[in-house]
């Protein structure tokens, strides 16, 4: 199922994409280099306690690293394997938002091989636990924070998270139309 995208308001956008770059900038150099992309997966895994040969852990690195090929095609054309985050805005915004086949077909399956490394029961969705414990790992979020977001997310009441529900999450969040996760700053 393909997102519609809209043309967001480009400021908002971008404050948006350097939040993002922040969270996923886990060793704090002011670059995105593949290791920190790595190091989120490796750190949800642990997380949920994944081998690093499960499926699901396997499934996640190889939607990290395709990501990372995209961006670094696009952003790091010195090819010294670092992304600045201007260069990260620009990528992410030319590569992944502005086509909505690019997006299904790369930042779609990332979020569902994320669904699937923290589905710690199987059952295909994310209680309030789980996804207390993804956002912990994968952006470094605290727990109220995880909570209040998980709230504004699960749009039904109906106490989970779906991959549908966190799709359109991420839409909302880089098109500037309801930034529900930017409520909080990364940590370390």
């Amino acid at each position: 199922m393909a997102v519609e995208v809209t043309v967001p308001d480009p400021e908002v956008q971008a404050r948006a994409l350097a939040l993002r770059f922040r969270h996923w900038d886990r060793d704090n150099s002011g670059f995105l280099e593949l290791s920190d992309l790595k190091t989120s997966a490796r750190r949800l895994g642990e997380a949920f306690g994944r081998p690093v040969n499960a499926p699901e852990q396997l499934a996640l690195e190889e939607s990290c690293r395709q990501l990372w090929e995209i961006l670094a095609r696009h952003a790091d054309v010195d090819h010294n394997g670092r992304i600045s985050q201007d260069e990260f805005i620009a990528a992410f915004t030319e590569e992944v938002l502005a086509d909505p086949a690019e997006f299904d077909r790369v930042y779609r399956i990332l979020l569902e091989n994320v669904v699937k490394a923290a589905d710690a029961d199987g059952d295909g969705k994310l209680d309030l636990g789980e996804y207390v414990r993804l956002m912990e790992s994968w952006y470094s979020a605290g727990e109220s924070d995880a909570v209040a977001a998980f709230a504004k997310l699960d749009r039904d009441a109906d106490g989970f998270l779906t991959l549908e529900e966190l799709v359109r999450s991420a839409m909302e969040f880089y098109l500037g139309e309801s930034p529900p996760l930017a409520a909080f700053p990364p940590s370390r």
